[in-house]
């Protein structure tokens, strides 16, 4: 059947390795190791969240904290308008010239991010980044938007690290191949999408 809960993919992954009794504690384990490599790894719409925040006029925003869960932003639109992203070494040098207007462009400066020219006007700013959902299966119900589309790749995720853990070499290279093929599958098919101007589906954790 589908795998869709936390509960039903740490069945499947005990029944794949033989529902021995002796490995149920570490099932959760290897879960969130497979987790947090498809989070590093996956850019998909499922994983998409928008943030938004008020830029104050005068202001560089150098005190916008980035979101907990931020992975890498996808897009910045300042009052609607893209801005582009520069390194933080070219934010600072543009900065050597001061300067108030629209801000065009921005980067990341540690756990903040700033933009330049400083506002001159108050703007709304709105990022639509890729968000780190990983940790948040804890109970047998509890799902994930990603978990609903690739349970495949949660699966094969958790039978590499299961395989590794349990020193079963060739069985680990089998399905490390098998969850690098699932996740370039994904991300490919995000990109087609993209790119086809198909309605991207902007995901939520729960």
């Amino acid at each position: 059947g589908n795998v869709e809960t936390y509960g039903e993919l740490k069945s499947v992954v005990s029944w794949s390795l033989g529902d021995r009794k002796d490995l149920g504690d570490l099932i959760p384990e290897w879960i969130q190791l497979a987790e947090r490599q498809l989070y590093r790894q996956l850019r998909v719409p499922a994983i998409e969240k928008i943030a938004t925040w008020q830029a104050d006029a005068g202001s560089t925003m150098d005190d916008i904290q980035l979101p907990g869960d931020y992975l890498e932003a996808k897009s910045v639109a300042v009052n609607g308008d893209p801005a582009q992203r520069v390194t933080d070494s070219e934010l600072l040098r543009q900065r050597c010239m001061p300067l108030t207007g629209f801000p065009t462009i921005w980067a990341r400066l540690g756990s903040a991010f700033g933009f330049y020219p400083s506002a001159d006007s108050n703007y709304p700013i709105q990022m639509i980044y890729w968000a780190d959902y990983s940790g948040t299966l804890v109970n047998d119900s509890d799902t994930t938007q990603l978990l609903r589309i690739a349970p495949d790749a949660h699966l094969a995720g958790a039978m590499y690290e299961a395989h590794f853990s349990l020193r079963n070499i060739e069985e680990a290279a089998r399905w490390k191949e098998k969850f690098a093929v699932t996740i370039g599958e994904l991300n490919h098919q995000a990109r087609l999408a993209e790119y086809s101007g198909s309605t991207i589906l902007i995901g939520n954790p729960k």
